[in-house]
């Protein structure tokens, strides 16, 4: 339930964010902001973003299949006390 106190400290903790917004930011002095066009291109990095998260999904992916396979050659990964069969 907000009440006064709670909403005192809001306002505290927002003006010092504010403060230290207003002191750590810089001025750019008149240069222009956007992409660098010596660096690689804009698309280039979309795609090597894209590829990475699908690489990164595979390594996973395929170390969960490794593991629950090693797990289940060890006799670890189905035991008794996960399968629950009741005839009536």
């Amino acid at each position: 339930m907000p009440n006064k106190r709670r909403f005192l400290i809001f306002l505290i903790v927002l003006a010092v964010m504010l403060l230290i917004k207003y002191a750590a930011s810089q001025e750019t002095a008149g240069d222009t902001v956007g992409w660098d066009q010596d660096g690689p291109s804009l698309e280039d990095t979309i795609y090597g973003t894209f590829l990475s998260g699908v690489i990164c999904g595979f390594m996973a992916g395929s170390f969960r299949i490794l593991s629950r396979y090693r797990a289940a050659r060890h006799g670890l990964y189905f035991t008794g006390d996960l399968i629950s069969l009741q005839l009536s």
